[in-house]
C-alpha cells in the first residue's frame, strides 16, 4: 500500500541566524540575530539541507526587540506579525529574559543559556519530533544550545550531533585579531576529537602545529616543499608524537624553522595555505559533510 515516504527531519538549535531562505516559512523574512560566524553558518545549514530535499527545522533566541528594530515594526506590527504568519519550520524560544536584548550573549549569557535549554527541552523537541512522527535529528551549535539539551536528547533515544563554535562569548572580533597576528597556533592535546584552533589558524595565515593525535591528525598535513625537493608545495603545519618535552620541542622547532625562511617563499606558502582552506572548508562541502553525519547517525539512511 503506498503511502508518504517517511523522512527524518533536522532540527537546529542555535542562540542565533543569519537572514533565513524564505523555504523556512513566513517568519524568514524578519528573523536574524546574527552576530558573528554562527549565524552565517545556521543560515546557510537551513538553506542548503532544503535544497537537498532535507526537512530542516530552526530554533533559535526570539529576540523581539531586535526583530523589530531591524525590520521597522511597532510593538503592534509586531503583535499581528507573530499571530497571523505561520512560522512552519522556524520555532522562536520566548522569554522575559532575553526578550528586550539586542544578540544571544548581551546581558547575562549564563541565564539565557539556560532559559533557551528549558524551554527547547520543555517544548520544542517534543512539537518538533512529533510533526515528525518521532524520526528527528537534533544539530545543536554552540554552548549555548547544548548542556542538559544534549543530556535530554540522549535519554530520549534522539539521535544528537553537538557543533562548538565560540568558546570566548561573543568576543570574536578579538580572538580573530589574535589568529590574524599570529605565525602558529601551537598547541599540545593529548587527544582531541575535533578542535579548530588549526582551521581558523590556516584561515588567517597561521600555520599549526600539534600532537599527531584525533582531529589534528587528520587535518595537520605536513609542510613538504619543492623548494627543499618536495615534489610539490604542500601542507598546513607540523605534527609530534611524543607528548612530553621533547615531543613539544620538536615541532617547535619544526615551526619556528619555517618562520625563519626568506619572507618571499613563506608568505607564498601562507597564502596557498589560506586559499585552500578556504576552498577546503567551503559552505558547499560543510553542507555536504554535516548530511553525511546526519545520515550515519540516521542509521545509514538518507534523509532528503
Amino acid at each position: 500500500m503506498g503511502g508518504k515516504k517517511e523522512r527524518t527531519a533536522v532540527l537546529l538549535l542555535a542562540p542565533e541566524t543569519g537572514r533565513l531562505p524564505e523555504g523556512m516559512g513566513g517568519l524568514a523574512p524578519f528573523i536574524s540575530g546574527k552576530s558573528g560566524g554562527l549565524g552565517e553558518v545556521i543560515a546557510a545549514l537551513c538553506e542548503g539541507l532544503t535544497e537537498r530535499g532535507v526537512e530542516c527545522h530552526v530554533a533559535t533566541l526570539n529576540l523581539r526587540r531586535r526583530f523589530q528594530q531591524e525590520s521597522s515594526l511597532n510593538d503592534d506590527q509586531w503583535y499581528a506579525l507573530r499571530h497571523c504568519i505561520n512560522p512552519e519550520r522556524i520555532h522562536l524560544v520566548t522569554s522575559a529574559v532575553f526578550s528586550d536584548l539586542p544578540g544571544a550573549y548581551a546581558g547575562n549569557p549564563l541565564r539565557n543559556a539556560a532559559e533557551f535549554q528549558k524551554e527547547i527541552v520543555n517544548h520544542t523537541i517534543t512539537r518538533v519530533r512529533a510533526m515528525n512522527g518521532g524520526r528527528l535529528i537534533i544539530h545543536s551549535h554552540d554552548w549555548m544550545a547544548g548542556g542538559v539539551v544534549t543530556a535530554y536528547t540522549r535519554s530520549t533515544g534522539c539521535p544528537v550531533l553537538h557543533t562548538v563554535h565560540n568558546v570566548h562569548t561573543g568576543h570574536i572580533p578579538l580572538s580573530m585579531l589574535g589568529f590574524a597576528a599570529a605565525h602558529d597556533v601551537f598547541g599540545a592535546s593529548l587527544y582531541e576529537p575535533c578542535g579548530q584552533i588549526d582551521q581558523l589558524g590556516n584561515l588567517y595565515g597561521a600555520t599549526a602545529t600539534n600532537r599527531d593525535t584525533g582531529g589534528y591528525h587528520d587535518k595537520i598535513e605536513e609542510m613538504s616543499l619543492q623548494a627543499d625537493g618536495a615534489p610539490e608545495d604542500r601542507g598546513n603545519g607540523f605534527l609530534f608524537w611524543d607528548y612530553d618535552a621533547g615531543g613539544l620541542w620538536y615541532g617547535l622547532s619544526r615551526s619556528v624553522a619555517f618562520h625563519r625562511r626568506p619572507p618571499g617563499l613563506r608568505e607564498a606558502q601562507l597564502r596557498r595555505m589560506m586559499r585552500e582552506t578556504r576552498e577546503r572548508h567551503s559552505m558547499e562541502k560543510m553542507i555536504d559533510g554535516y548530511l553525511t553525519v546526519y545520515e550515519r547517525i540516521n542509521g545509514g539512511k538518507p534523509l532528503g
